[in-house]
């Protein structure tokens, strides 16, 4: 066997590697792993540990997605108690702030000039809101019913990892 030869294959490997084989060696470790150890299915979290949670929606001109932004945000897997939804619709002059008022779960920060899409009105009047994790979205966009349950687990992971870890070295 030839010097290029013997690298032709080694290259060979490490591109198969690289895409399909450690993907599949993971897999088999995965499914050899669950063969031994079977682990019972966690409960999802009771609606009194979640936290408050304020959803912030910067909006400019767009009273024709409020409604549909609206019907989204209330159909997301949250306890309503606990979501708050923060519009802040600063300089814009299409009266979203009209349809809004519709909505007794939104509350509404407006002022006629534009400011950052609202941080800095943001920053000075929004003292007292409970609030845990701000979320910023763009009205337009719609967000899977399982958005917030899910960054919200993923926080509360992230929290718990240092204890977790210094857990396990002592």
């Amino acid at each position: 066997m030839g010097v290029l030869e013997i690298i032709f294959w080694i290259g060979l490997f490490i591109v198969f590697y690289t895409y399909i084989g450690y993907g599949m060696i993971l897999y088999a470790l995965v499914k050899l792993k669950e063969c031994f150890r079977k682990t019972a299915a966690t409960p999802p979290p009771t609606d009194d540990s979640l936290p408050d949670l304020t959803l912030f929606i910067a909006a400019y001109n767009e009273e024709d997605v409020v409604d549909e932004k609206m019907r989204n945000c209330l159909a997301l897997d949250y306890p309503a108690d606990k979501l708050h939804i923060l519009w802040v619709t600063d300089g814009s002059n299409d009266r979203p702030n009209k349809r809004l008022s519709h909505w007794p779960q939104a509350t509404v920060l407006h002022q006629p000039q534009r400011q950052l899409s609202g941080v800095l009105i943001w920053g000075n009047l929004s003292d007292g809101l409970p609030a845990w994790i701000y979320s910023l979205t763009y009205n337009g966009s719609y967000m899977l019913p399982e958005t917030i349950l899910t960054t919200v687990a993923a926080v509360l992971i992230c929290k718990a990892a240092p204890q977790l870890f210094n857990a396990q070295n002592q």
